[in-house]
């Protein structure tokens, strides 16, 4: 959920609140996403040669608590390389989080049910995506709509605009400079600051939650349904050689 918050909406602050074009803002948040996948690889590799995972989650969640809250300060006036470092940040926990969830998930189930646990895994991360698009935007969307009703537009305008927030980004950066352009950016940054606000507590939840978990050992024997049997698939594939084909398809 968290992820695709940041996926999601660190593009829209970007184009809106810093008036960035969408190439640029893409090139931008590349710092984010070109930590994510980096982390993960090492974080996996870290994980296989201490052999446990919950250091990982733990330091996870933290840094990515922090980097949420870190985004608050975001506005128009930010520092470019202070943004670009936020990014990093941000992407960094994410990364660590990535990779050390599947490894607790197979290795906290039993040998045999590991296939189920990772489908599992899968299907929950799937609705954490869904769930950060649809809660984090309506959280955002409200708090847009609130700053500008505050800020005085009309209530027809404020609905307007915090229901086409995407689409307002390129209205808003050829608008003229003035009073209302100014309330319109403040009112985005506000929202901004309250969803990774909000986040960044839902992040919380996750870290004090972590501090429970049990760290499994990684050193398991592969326990799967089906096994191949050394001898018998020997002497199954010496009498498939001297068979004809027709038995070796029907034997297949």
């Amino acid at each position: 959920m968290s992820l695709f918050v940041e996926l999601y909406f660190l593009l829209l602050l970007l184009e809106t609140v810093k008036l960035f074009s969408p190439l640029k803002s893409a090139a931008i948040f590349l710092a984010f996403t070109g930590a994510v996948v980096p982390v993960s690889g090492v974080t996996g590799a870290l994980i296989t040669k201490m052999g446990g995972y919950k250091w990982a989650i733990v330091s996870g969640w933290l840094i990515n608590t922090f980097g949420l809250g870190a985004l608050m300060v975001l506005g128009p006036q930010s520092f470019m390389p202070g943004l670009i470092f936020l990014f990093i940040l941000a992407g960094i926990g994410q990364g660590m989080l990535f990779m050390a969830h599947q490894v607790a998930t197979q290795a906290s189930a039993p040998a045999k049910d590991v296939a189920y646990a990772s489908a599992m895994f899968s299907f929950c991360r799937s609705l954490g995506f869904c769930l950060g698009v649809a809660l984090g935007g309506t959280a955002f969307k409200n708090f847009l709509r609130h700053r500008l009703l505050h800020a005085g537009l009309e209530a027809a305008s404020a609905l307007g605009i915090a229901s086409n927030a995407e689409a307002f980004g390129a209205i808003l950066r050829t608008m003229s400079p003035g009073p209302e352009k100014s309330a319109v950016i403040d009112a985005f940054t506000y929202a901004f600051h309250y969803l990774f606000a909000t986040m960044a507590g839902i992040s919380a939840i996750g870290l004090v939650l972590c501090l429970f978990i049990e760290d499994h050992d990684l050193d398991i024997e592969h326990d799967a349904t089906h096994k191949l049997q050394r001898g018998r698939s020997a002497r199954l594939g010496r009498q498939g050689l001297q068979s004809s084909p027709e038995k070796r398809d029907s034997r297949v």
